[in-house]
Formats: structure tokens, sequence, C-alpha cells
């Protein structure tokens, strides 16, 4: 008799011991039971299981998934150099959608999207969804300094990150500058050419400065968010990619998973609690089992690790290319440097070591 099986029987027996004799007189009905038991086993495992022959078919048999096949990536956002990344050779590339403010041209965009070798390459613009820049086009300089000027959507500044604030991703108005409105950002990144956006901090959800408090459905509202914005996206350009950064509680939806292409992560083996420190076991172990879910739908995973030496970028990169892991190693500052170059990294944005030094856990996430 299954496991399954004998811990029916065991709850049966706390609910009532007499109806369990009843059951263990009569055989039939125990193999009527197990029947049943195993029956609806197999068939909640068949629905869970559901999107699998689509996602196969569509990742190895058609056209549909171009990052199906997808082994390097390149990931800058500083001193974007259009004749430098040119020569970079990797499937993908994640850049931001303008330098100093001035949008990337097609002309531009066409250039990064042929890689060495004279082949056809993805090239993804950043599009973050949960904090305000100032150094956007959307970004009035008042709000910083007369609070009393900012929309209600503009919440706190990231001290991990300074000219960063934190947003309440799920008013309209935020909603109208990232995506729906006919000047949105989303809509200039299309017009410009990019094959797709890279969303950061869709992990707002969780890293929220009193999110749950204020808003118990914050993490239902950044699935709606992701699925809403995809799906506009594909409207006006067919084929569009949504890869979202960090966020893996998220893959435990299914409505999430199908409305992104593939999922970045920052830190996955390392640096949380410090540069080149190795994670906790346990939260690895955490972290893969998320990063499976989308695995196992045929989409990539993309990793940053924050390295500062060889043998650890060396030793990390066979790790995760084990866990079929598509794995990047930028410095912190994302400008296309060398991350094994000796930096103060109490002084250098983002890091664990500038949070401890300058930072608080209210005001930073």
């Amino acid at each position: 008799m299954s496991r399954r099986v004998l811990k029916f029987f065991r709850r049966l027996y706390a609910v009532h011991p007499l109806l369990l004799n009843a059951f263990l007189l009569h055989p039939v009905l125990v193999r009527r039971a197990a029947f049943v038991l195993a029956a609806v086993a197999l068939g909640l495992s068949a629905w869970s299981w559901r999107d699998l022959p689509g996602n196969w078919y569509q990742a190895t048999q058609t056209d549909l998934r171009p990052l199906a096949h997808v082994s390097s990536w390149h990931y800058q956002l500083q001193k974007v150099e259009i004749d430098q990344i040119a020569t970079v050779d990797a499937d993908v590339v994640v850049v931001d959608y303008a330098r100093a403010g001035v949008p990337l041209t097609r002309d531009e965009l066409a250039r990064l999207k042929v890689r060495p070798g004279k082949k056809q390459r993805i090239v993804l613009s950043y599009l973050s969804v949960g904090e305000a820049e100032e150094k956007r086009f959307y970004w009035d300089a008042a709000w910083k300094t007369q609070p009393e000027t900012r929309p209600a959507w503009v919440h706190l500044e990231n001290c991990a990150w300074p000219g960063a604030w934190a947003v309440k991703y799920w008013q309209d108005g935020w909603k109208q500058i990232v995506y729906r409105s006919d000047d949105s950002y989303l809509r200039r990144i299309i017009e410009a050419g990019f094959d797709g956006v890279y969303l950061d901090r869709v992990d707002m959800f969780d890293d929220f400065p009193s999110v749950k408090k204020e808003r118990p459905s914050a993490r239902q509202d950044m699935i709606e968010l992701v699925a809403d914005l995809a799906q506009t996206a594909r409207a006006i350009k067919p084929g569009f990619l949504v890869i979202p950064n960090n966020g893996l509680p998220l893959l435990s939806d299914r409505q999430f998973r199908r409305a992104i292409d593939g999922l970045g992560m920052e830190e996955l083996l390392y640096s949380e609690k410090g540069t080149g420190v190795r994670n906790d076991p346990v939260k690895i172990g955490e972290s893969l089992r998320f990063l499976r879910k989308l695995q196992w739908d045929y989409k990539p995973v993309f990793t940053l690790e924050y390295l500062i030496t060889k043998p650890a970028i060396e030793a990390a990169r066979r790790e995760l290319e084990g866990l079929k892991i598509i794995a990047a190693f930028p410095t912190r500052a994302l400008d296309g440097g060398d991350p094994t170059v000796p930096v103060e990294l109490a002084k250098d944005p983002g890091t664990p070591e500038f949070v401890a030094t300058n930072c608080t856990k209210t005001n930073s996430w």
C-alpha cells in the first residue's frame, strides 16, 4: 500500500475509527479508495504540467522562442560605447535606452544587433518598473527637494542607489508613464527598435518599505503589471521579449511564467552579505527550486554574479553552467569594466559594503 494511501487512512482514523474499520473489513473498498486517490494524484500532476507539451514544442520545434538557444549575455548600463559593445561576443546584450538622456538611434541599435562574425543577436533595453530614476525623461527635479510637488506614486529614495526612488507601482500614474500612455517609456523603447525589455525592480513587491502593511496585494499587483506590460508590448510589436530581473517567488505563479520569456537574477550564489561571500546554502537551494519552474517551461535563466577575483569567477561560471544557467560577471557599476580591478567597496553604490557603511534597513532595498 502506498504512503499516500496510508496517510489517508491515518487521517480517516482521526476522524472516525469505526469508519476506518469498515474500510479494513472490505478489501474491495480499500482497492477502490487507492485507485481513486491515485487517479486524483495523477490528475493533479497532469494539470500542473499542462503547459509542458506546448512549451517543449515552441522551444525545440519552432522559431517562436529566440532565447531558446542563447548561451551568453552582456549587461552594461554605464559608459555605453556602441563600437566597444559591438565587439562583445554575446548572444544577448542589455543596454540602457539612452546615454546621458539621449536615446540610442536606430542606426546604433542596428550595429549592436550584429555580433562579431556578422551573426545577429538580441538587444534588450533596461526598464525599471519598481523604481523611478532621477535621470529619466519623466522626472521633475523639484520632486527631490519639494516633497509637496511629488506625484502620489513617488515614495522613498533608495540609499543603496542614490537617485533611484521606490514607487507605488500599482498606481495608474506610474503605469501611464511606464507602459500605458502613447508616450510611455515602453513605447519609446519599442519605437527605438529594441527586441525586448529587461525589467528591473520586479522584486519591489517584497523589498518595498512597509509594503505588506500598505498594500497586502503587492505581490499580485506586480504579477498583473508585468503581464499587462507584456501584453501591451506584444500588441504593438509581436514577439517582443520580456525578461524580469529578480522576484523569484513570482515564478510559482503560472500567469507570471507565461507572460515572460526568461528571468534574470542577481547574486544567486554570492555577495548578498558581502562581496564574494557565499550565500546561505538553504537560500541558494530555495532560489534554485523557483528557477527550475521556469526551466521546466523551457525558458532561460540569466544570472549576474558580482565577483572580484578570476578564480572565483571561473569557479562560479563552471557551477552555473552545470545548472544550465547563463551567467555574466560585470562590475557592480555595470560599466563594462574589468570586475577584478580593485575598487573601494564601501564607496561603490549597490555593494553590501556601501549599504553597511551609508544606509539603514529602512532606507535601502
